[in-house]
């Protein structure tokens, strides 16, 4: 095979360019992003966060947990006003609770403030409630939801039964041991 040897003295690159200047301009500062406030009442009630607050400034408040966003209004140049946005207390519940059921039947209690602390005027029929029986066999079930009441604590609580039969060695039978349930309720 033949010696080869290629010298060359230059180096040429085609393409691309030689320098690159790249300036940036921040732009002037602008106003501050939005803050968030909290207190314990209605924010068009108090003035000591309404000093500081600029448009779209959020406040919670703590007692309610109510969170209200500032917005303005056409009109004047001082109309603005706390509007709020929604309650931050989620409308579901989701739990796993043990039930004994005797011949087919188990009653459980599920406390109306692990649903909706806020429950005034929450009647039963304004719940959603979903379950499942998690068992190792087939289960069918259904269930009836009783009038939210006062129980001898002072406590709310929804009476809910479960009838619930299961498949087992080909016959349905009715339920009767202890069964996890799982709860998914909400709010409608």
């Amino acid at each position: 095979m033949p010696d080869t040897t290629i010298a060359s003295e230059t180096v040429v690159v085609l393409g691309g360019i030689e320098t690159l200047d790249l300036q940036v301009d921040f732009g002037p500062a602008g106003t501050r992003g939005s803050n968030i406030f909290r207190g314990t009442s209605v924010p068009n009630d108090t003035t000591v966060t309404t000093l500081s607050a600029q448009i779209f400034d959020l406040y919670i408040n703590t007692a309610t947990r109510d969170l209200y966003q500032l917005v303005s209004y056409p009109g004047g140049t001082n109309n603005m006003r706390w509007e709020k946005l929604f309650s931050m207390i989620p409308n579901l519940y989701s739990n796993k609770d043990i039930v004994t059921f005797v011949a087919g039947t188990a009653e459980t209690l599920i406390p109306v403030v692990d649903i909706a602390p806020d429950a005034v005027g929450l009647l039963s029929e304004n719940l959603a409630i979903q379950h499942n029986i998690i068992s190792s066999t087939i289960v069918s079930s259904s269930i009836s939801v009783g009038d939210i009441y006062i129980d001898g604590s002072g406590n709310l609580q929804v009476p809910v039964t479960i009838k619930a039969v299961e498949l087992v060695d080909g016959e349905w039978t009715p339920v009767s041991s202890a069964k996890t349930v799982d709860w998914l309720i909400t709010v409608v």
